[in-house]
């Protein structure tokens, strides 16, 4: 509420400056398209705030309905900063809407993280695709990127706490290890294969109704 009531505000500010200046006959192109600029900044602002309230709800039950279109399209909201013009992420979803039974903020937390440490592996340059299809009782989620890749020697050991392959002060080696505890709250599997030089594949397999 401490952000939304100030861009409502700003909302309203905007649509009565546009009402203003059209009464005085003051609404040319380039005004018209410094409002859509306006407009355009509110929503981006509104919806990470609609993403960090999911985000944040990573306390209680697994007893939320969990929608993990939503989800997803939030997490790439809350990611958008860290991506830069050479990374393309490509979403593709089942024509169902894909839905599970846990916590939507824990699940937030899960995508975030395996998204995150795919836009690591770029380098700036790359891409990401995004895939969830439902599959009888499970809704299956893969996370493929074109990065560096992972070691062969080293993908049993991803997510061990406190493994990293990593700079000394660019990971905890914890993030991998609390996403494979989430995904076993749900009920779910994770698996990763890799190449290097070539890119990572993560695959999340949840059951539709895991209480």
């Amino acid at each position: 509420h401490e952000i939304n009531n100030p861009l409502n505000y700003i909302r309203g500010g905007v649509v009565l400056l546009e009402d203003i200046l059209k009464e005085r006959s003051q609404y040319d192109d380039d005004i018209h398209q410094t409002i859509d600029s306006m407009n355009d900044g509110i929503n981006r602002a509104t919806r990470i705030v609609k993403s960090l309230n999911q985000y944040s709800h990573s306390a209680g039950e697994l007893t939320d309905e969990c929608n993990l279109n939503e989800i997803i399209k939030n997490c790439m909201n809350l990611l958008r900063n860290k991506l830069p013009e050479g990374i393309k992420v490509n979403l593709k979803f089942d024509q169902m809407v894909s839905r599970v039974r846990g916590n939507n903020g824990k699940l937030h937390q899960t995508f975030i993280n395996i998204i995150d440490n795919s836009l690591h592996s770029l380098n700036g340059h790359g891409e990401i695709d995004i895939s969830i299809a439902n599959q009888n009782k499970l809704v299956i989620v893969s996370i493929i990127d074109t990065g560096s890749g992972i070691d062969e020697k080293n993908i049993s050991k991803i997510m061990d706490p406190f493994f990293t392959t990593k700079g000394v002060g660019e990971g905890s080696g914890l993030g991998l290890y609390i996403v494979s505890s989430i995904v076993k709250q749900h009920g779910g599997q994770i698996a990763f294969q890799s190449t290097l030089e070539k890119g990572t594949t993560c695959t999340i397999s949840l059951p539709k109704d895991c209480i």
